[in-house]
């Protein structure tokens, strides 16, 4: 459902959650299963918590998303839009602060990120893949409706990285969406750089699995769409561990607005070490 978020003089979005926003179960006996420079691990009852050594900057906002039950685990999901005349020139990330995998919850908070170079890391693996189909784009301004009357364009470029993290704060693997689009106010006239970014830690076992990158433009929006998963063998010793971004996607849209939206899920071995993420530049 859309709400409308209190985030203060950071940024105005309007925020799409799946499911019904929960609170966090109230503190008790909690345990630390792994501390280190980067964050803190602890167990309390059914919950995961991650306390993260470096702080986000800006007005931080906390987000709460009710899950999927899932055969494995639990899939979130979650969005927001962006409106045309927001224009903060800081990269925001998004980082998962809490789980819990008995009721499917999960909370997070979301603030400008301590990295803004959104710099490649030493030992992973890129590709880049381009979208595979570019379906409605025969359709004329025209097809809006009549009297349209052609407005100043403008372009505009934009994308969402989602990820997971290993305690150590390494990307172990990710789906960067890149989109650029010309938009006049009333119509989505062009669109480009429609590709997708992946990305895994190569050198600790992580590999690539099936992917897909989709295209299309009306005039209402155009979008980038990507679908991934990643597995490795060895990062919980006995027990597969994957994950799935399906999808990752982000849209432009006729008045300058942008749309993103993310499923996320993480299953197998040892996933209470791996942490949700995401960066946007909208």
């Amino acid at each position: 459902m859309y709400q409308r978020a209190a985030v203060g003089a950071l940024f105005a979005v309007t925020l799409l959650v799946g499911g019904a926003t929960s609170a966090l179960a109230d503190d008790g006996d909690s345990t630390v299963i792994l501390s280190n420079a980067h964050m803190t691990i602890s167990q309390d009852g059914d919950w995961t918590r991650y306390d993260y050594a470096e702080p986000l900057g800006g007005d931080v906002v906390v987000h709460s998303y009710d899950g999927e039950k899932t055969d494995a685990g639990c899939r979130f999901s979650g969005g927001e839009t962006y409106p045309a005349d927001y224009d903060l020139p800081s990269i925001l990330e998004e980082r998962e602060t809490a789980v819990n995998m008995v009721d499917c919850v999960m909370t997070t908070e979301m603030g400008v990120s301590a990295d803004q170079t959104n710099s490649d890391q030493k030992g992973s693996t890129y590709v880049t893949e381009s979208a595979r189909s570019t379906k409605g784009f025969g359709f004329t301004q025209a097809a809006a409706g009549a009297g349209v009357v052609a407005l100043a364009s403008t372009t505009k470029s934009g994308w969402q990285k989602t990820y997971y993290e290993d305690p150590v704060g390494k990307d172990v693997n990710s789906s960067k969406v890149n989109l650029t689009w010309t938009y006049n106010g009333t119509c989505v006239t062009s669109m480009s750089n429609n590709t997708t970014d992946y990305g895994w830690w190569s050198l600790t076992g992580w590999s690539k699995g099936p992917s897909a990158t989709t295209a299309n433009r009306t005039c209402a929006e155009a979008y980038t769409r990507s679908t991934s998963e990643f597995i490795n063998g060895i990062f919980c010793s006995t027990v597969d561990t994957h994950t799935s971004y399906n999808p990752n996607k982000f849209s432009g849209l006729e008045d300058g607005s942008r749309s993103l939206y993310w499923i996320a899920d993480k299953w197998g071995g040892c996933t209470n070490l791996l942490t949700f993420h995401r960066t946007v530049n909208p």
